[in-house]
């Protein structure tokens, strides 16, 4: 089957053009991106509360220095997962750890410092 980026602009202008070049990814196994082998991907499975609209993956990159980065772009409530998340940092020579908080929400509040009083609104 074609995947989305073959079927729907302007991603299958990019694949047309061999800007992008698609290449399929499953949880738990590396995938090397580029022809040298020194630039790898590794997805990883996310617990989120809407797994059914898909799964969410997590990416552990590493490049050419065997240095990585981690990349979590969703994720449910950190007690959630099966393995925590400084383990996943310890497991390799991480040089940045990069988590999108869209999705923030008051009950994350354990992860930030604040000095004020305020009920841990981002908005405030």
């Amino acid at each position: 089957t074609q995947s989305t980026g073959q079927t729907h602009g302007p991603w299958k202008e990019l694949v047309r053009d061999q800007n992008v070049i698609l290449k399929p990814l499953s949880a738990d196994r590396v995938t090397t991106l580029n022809a040298s082998g020194s630039v790898t991907v590794m997805p990883f499975l996310l617990p989120h509360t809407r797994n059914s609209y898909g799964e969410y993956v997590g990416f552990r990159i590493e490049g050419p220095s065997k240095k990585t980065i981690i990349y979590i772009p969703s994720t449910s409530h950190w007690d959630k997962w099966k393995i925590r998340i400084l383990d996943v940092v310890r497991a390799c020579d991480v040089v940045a750890v990069l988590i999108d908080g869209t999705n923030y929400c008051a009950d994350d509040s354990m992860f930030l410092q604040t000095n004020n009083n305020s009920n841990n609104n981002p908005q405030n």
